[in-house]
């Protein structure tokens, strides 16, 4: 996924205070910046590190990337999805009005 992110698009493999980390960090064209921890079991439930890097680094939105296909509310702002659906987010992003292929 990564590797399809145009060059508007940053990511990073951030620490919080403390060592905790975020497995992704995408910095979106407009300034935003979503979290991704990446887990490989159908329970997506963040780590305890994932939730203190996220108040350190407070990112707009936070995602667990898991092996499902449905949208799970986690809490405020974070959200369990699948792999395909994150990639379709990023697809629709639109800084301009425009639908940029990624």
């Amino acid at each position: 996924m990564i590797t399809r992110l145009t060059a508007e698009f940053h990511a990073g493999l951030p620490k919080g205070h403390g060592g905790a980390e975020i497995d992704l960090l995408l910095f979106l064209p407009d300034g935003r910046r979503w979290a991704v921890e990446i887990k490989h079991s159908m329970n997506p439930r963040p780590s305890r590190g994932f939730h203190a890097a996220c108040e350190d680094i407070k990112p707009s939105e936070s995602f667990v990337v898991y092996p499902g296909t449905e949208r799970i509310p986690l809490g405020e702002n974070l959200e369990g999805i699948g792999l395909l659906e994150l990639a379709g987010q990023l697809y629709r992003y639109r800084e301009d009005g425009e639908v940029r292929q990624l």
